[in-house]
């Protein structure tokens, strides 16, 4: 994926806002973009910004592109990008070992899209983790082993292991060439040309 990657991130809750190149054809990191995204993506409660995973922020950047090209909304808005270990204990239903805490997950919604078609979009393109969480409007991505789930559309206080629903975790090839028949590279191979 030698090309120009472009992040155009929202942070509602610090009123934050940017588009930024984080990596250059040819040239590699830009360093002033990958700092937006990390402080973009930082534990606001906290104040807390770290490195995060570049491997992240390209499937961010795969999300994105494609919903672009195929005329559909994507300005992301991130809802939790880092948790400081203390950040993600004091969150009822967080796991214990949460790739936030390794700066390698995010909580994402695009206005304008539903829950289930960004839920499946990050699962056909493959990569890492996909949580749907309906009831409170976003998915969770991350750039661990692949798996997928969804929490029911419970409040969080009435949450029980049974609210969990395991899905299945194959790309789903089809509902993405469905979406869009004229992107065949990202639905052949689940990465971009």
């Amino acid at each position: 994926m030698n090309r120009d990657r472009w992040l155009d991130l929202e942070r509602p809750d610090s009123k934050e806002k940017s588009t930024f190149c984080y990596f250059r054809q040819g040239q590699g990191w830009d360093v002033q973009g990958y700092q937006q995204a990390c402080g973009l993506l930082r534990d606001v409660r906290y104040k807390s910004t770290v490195r995060m995973s570049p491997k992240l922020l390209d499937l961010l950047f795969l999300i994105q592109v494609w919903l672009r090209v195929n005329k559909l909304p994507y300005k992301i808005l991130v809802n939790s990008g880092y948790r400081t270990p203390q950040h993600n204990s004091s969150l009822e239903g967080a796991a214990k070992q949460s790739l936030h805490i390794q700066a390698m997950a995010a909580d994402i919604r695009i206005p304008g899209l539903s829950v289930d078609n960004l839920g499946r979009l990050a699962q056909a393109i493959g990569v890492g983790g996909v949580g749907f969480y309906p009831g409170k409007g976003f998915i969770h991505v991350d750039v661990g082993k692949v798996r997928t789930w969804r929490v029911a559309q419970l409040d969080e206080r009435e949450l029980h292991p049974w609210a969990v629903e395991q899905l299945d975790s194959s790309t789903d090839a089809l509902w993405l060439a469905q979406m869009a028949p004229e992107w065949p590279d990202l639905i052949e191979t689940g990465m971009l040309a």
